[in-house]
Formats: C-alpha cells, structure tokens, sequence
C-alpha cells in the first residue's frame, strides 16, 4: 500500500515538472556577460497567477467547451460528451447514441432530427421520414420510397404498388399483391370466365333483369322496378281481378274457377306503327326490334340516362352538370384534385401527405426551414436565407473571428477564444508579457517596451 501511494506521488512530481523548464537568461553586469536560469512554464503551458511559487496550467488552441484542457492541445471531456470528430484537441460537444447521424446532439443523450427526418431509438440516428409510410418499399430519402421486388412507385404519391400483367381494371378488380387480382368490392370472381373476370353483385337479387353494377338491377324489356327493388313485369293495360304475371299476360279466376290466359303484344317506350314495325316515343330510341330507351345529347359520363335528357350519376359520384358526373371526396382535396370516389391526386409539384391532403415538394429539401410551396423554403425563425434550398443561423452582432453556429451562439476560429458572446479573441499559448496577442501565435510589444531576445 505503501509502495503504491509512493509511486502515485512520483508520477505526479514527474507530470508538475514537466510543466516547469528552467531557461538560461544573459545579462551585462559591470560589463561582464552574466548568465542565470530562470523557471518558466514549458511550452504548451501558461503561468497561473503572480506569486512567488510558479504554477502552470495547460492550454489547448480551442475552447475545451464541456471539459477541461488537460495537457497542451488535449481536452478531457465532462461526462456525457466526446472531442468532436474524436480528436483530442478538438472542443468537447454533446454525446448521443449512434452518432446522432441526420440530426443535432443537443446535449448528452438528446438527439434532435433534421426536418423531415425521425429519430430511431434503436439505432440512436436520424432515418428520412416520408409521408406515405412507403408501403411494400422503403424510405431512403425524405418523402422518397424505394419499392420492393414487383411493386412501381407513383412518384406523385410516393406509394409502391403492385404490379399485374394482368389487366385487373379491365375484369372489374385491383392488382391487391404482384401478379394476383382481386375483386373490387360489390363484385364478385366468374370461375367460369378464361380471363381474370368479376361480375357485379346485386344484393336483393336482380330477377327480370341484369346487374350492370354493385346493386344497380337494370329490368329486361317490358319489366319495371318492384317495391322490394327486383324487376315485375309490366301490363300497359291493368289487370283487373288477376295478376299479371308476365309483360302484358295476366290471369284471371272466372266464376266456374277455372283459370284463362290472354296474351296482348307491347312495345316498351313506343308504339306499334304497322304489323312488324315499332315507333319510339318522342325523346326515346331504338335498341331493339321491341325496345326503346331514353335518350340524353350530351352523354352521361360517369352516369346513366334515367329518362330523355335526364341523367343519373352512378355510385360515388355527384352531378356537376346536366350530361357530367364527378366524383365524390367527402373531406375534400387540399391541394390536389379528386381523381375517383374517395381518392386524391395531388396538383402538379406537390406530394400526398394524407388520404386528403397535398403537401408542397421543394426537391433539394428544406436545411433549417420548410417548403412553403413548389420549390420554394422559407426559414426557420433564427435563420435566413443563404441559398434556395438552405438557411444559416443569424448572429445579430456578427461573429468577430469566429462564424455563427447556431441563432444567437458564435463559435471562434480555430487559434481564436470566446472573449465575449461576439468577439473571439486570438491565442498566444505562452502569453506576451509586455505585450499583446496580435494573431494566433503571434505577440506585439507595448508601446515604448522593446521585446526581449
């Protein structure tokens, strides 16, 4: 125990004499050269006070900032920071797991992302963040997916979908993973069919008649619209005291019990003009030898016509004008359009930032601010513009020496220390005794004080 605080107190006489050189000074006296040695701090070493007894501290070129300098040029960091860059000379910042890599180390253990990125716990480094989650892809830059094996990626949306060789549109389905169709919803697969097909589906039924789409039964010729939804047929002239149980066929119970048919030809929406030959009634027109339908002039896009010049707007959609149907966004499109029931597309130079909203894109990203709108940032408050993609934090009073790191904080060059909160001042390590520091190293003399050899 005893060898060992010996050795302790060695080793700490050795360091305090390394701080201290003895130099040899010549004087004149009485005309003869005379020499004596003096102590001063060695080099890389200020002298600490004016007393008697010299005492010397290390200096470092830098600002040890959270530390202290330890040995000339070296830092010796508080706990929870580090050197930046891992150089020992360098001032001490912030430590954060993982480097804090796309982000600021605030302070020990506090990572704070860049915009548009997010921090990952696991990693303790700052991945891109992108609106859309990218799914079936990755995201590896702010708003950029990268999509799996079999997906394309909608440069609009920033979304991967799947990819079909298939025509899934075309047989009423989706393209739901790669190479696989489904169903759209109200429709249903056609086994039979050789092609991917689906056929709608018509939940009450659609007796009479033929579901054209997901609960819309259109009646065969001479059949109308029941109570519950299903196609009747039709008798243009009544059934009085039976029913009619096919167009213009009814039957009746006679007193004797017995039942008797008749049977009367009819022309839907028309007349019969000669033996063989049907006439549509004003505002109809021929679809069969028996048939007339109703016709609209300007179309129904997106719709069916109900009746002459009359259209109806199909499921999701609602009437924008008398022949024109467009679809239906419950919540609206900020900043974009609605392309199809319930679905957006953004306005040229934005992107989906939700199901109902477009965000701006400003492509070289936003350093220090945001994207306002298409290719234009502003700042963040404490910076301004410097370029079109970046801003720098503002020093009100100017950074004498030194450069603005942050709004409001001056960081000094290198040679140079905090002198005041806008003002670095340079380092001369052994000090200028009768004299001043003019330059990193470099000392004048006082007026009328000539500097010694």
């Amino acid at each position: 125990m005893l060898i060992g605080k010996i050795l302790i107190f060695s080793l700490l006489i050795g360091f305090l004499e390394a701080q201290i050189c003895e130099v040899k000074r010549f004087s004149s006296v009485n005309g003869k050269r005379v020499e004596r040695k003096i102590q001063t701090c060695c080099r890389g070493y200020r002298r600490l006070g004016k007393g008697p007894k010299i005492r010397c501290v290390a200096t470092c070129q830098r600002p040890c900032g959270s530390g202290t300098c330890s040995k000339p040029n070296v830092c010796t960091c508080n706990s929870g920071y580090k050197n930046f860059n891992n150089v020992p000379s360098n001032r001490c910042v912030p430590a954060c797991k993982g480097g804090c890599s796309k982000g600021t180390c605030q302070s020990p253990g506090r990572c704070v992302c860049s915009k548009d990125h997010i921090l990952d716990t696991a990693s303790g480094n700052c991945l891109p963040h992108c609106p859309s989650g990218c799914p079936n892809g990755n995201c590896v830059l702010p708003n950029k997916c990268n999509c799996n094996e079999g997906y394309s990626l909608d440069a609009t949306s920033q979304t991967c979908h799947p990819i079909c060789d298939q025509n899934c549109a075309s047989g009423n389905g989706v393209c739901a993973a790669p190479n696989h169709c489904e169903c759209k919803k109200g429709y249903l697969l056609d086994k039979e069919s050789k092609s991917f097909m689906c056929r709608p589906v018509c939940s009450m039924g659609c007796d009479n008649g033929v579901c054209r789409a997901p609960d819309v039964c259109e009646c065969k010729r001479n059949y109308q619209k029941g109570p519950d939804r299903n196609c009747v047929p039709i008798c243009d002239y009544g059934c009085m005291n039976g029913n009619c149980t096919a167009p213009d066929v009814w039957l009746y119970e006679s007193r004797a019990t017995s039942v008797r048919q008749f049977v009367r030809g009819d022309v839907k929406n028309g007349f019969c003009e000669s033996p063989g030959k049907c006439t549509c009634n004003e505002g109809y027109a021929n679809e069969s030898e028996n048939r007339c339908v109703p016709i609209c002039e300007g179309g129904c896009e997106n719709g069916f016509c109900e009746s002459p010049g009359r259209c109806s707007c199909n499921k999701g959609y609602g009437k924008e004008s008398e022949s024109r149907c467009a679809p239906i966004c419950e919540d609206g499109c900020e900043n974009g359009f609605c392309e199809s029931p319930g679905k957006c597309s953004c306005n040229e130079g934005y992107a989906m930032e939700s199901e109902n909203r477009c965000a701006p894109i400003c492509e070289g990203g936003c350093e220090n601010g945001f994207c306002e709108s298409p290719g234009r940032c502003s700042c963040n408050e404490g910076y301004a513009k410097e370029s079109e993609n970046r801003c720098v934090p503002i020093c009100e009073g100017g950074c004498e020496n030194g450069f603005c790191e942050s709004p409001g904080r001056c960081s000094c060059n290198e040679g140079y220390a905090k002198e005041s909160e806008n003002r670095c001042a340079p380092i001369c390590e052994d000090g200028c005794e009768n004299g001043f520091c003019e330059s990193p190293g470099r000392c004048s003399c006082n007026e009328e004080i000539r500097k010694g050899e």
